[in-house]
């Protein structure tokens, strides 16, 4: 994940979230799959720490 000088490896915390913090649900109200909420589940989060 390192792209610039200057960034230290220890700066990144990896923190997988999974099932347990969706951003959408994966199935619809009739219980039917939803994609487009699945694809709004895969996504990569990244929190900047400022001191």
């Amino acid at each position: 994940m390192r792209t610039q000088p200057g960034v230290r490896q220890r700066s990144f915390v990896v923190d997988g979230q999974g099932e347990a913090a969706p951003v959408a649900p994966d199935t619809r109200p009739n219980g039917r799959d939803d994609p487009a909420g699945r694809a709004r589940n895969r996504r990569v989060e990244l929190i900047i720490p400022t001191a």
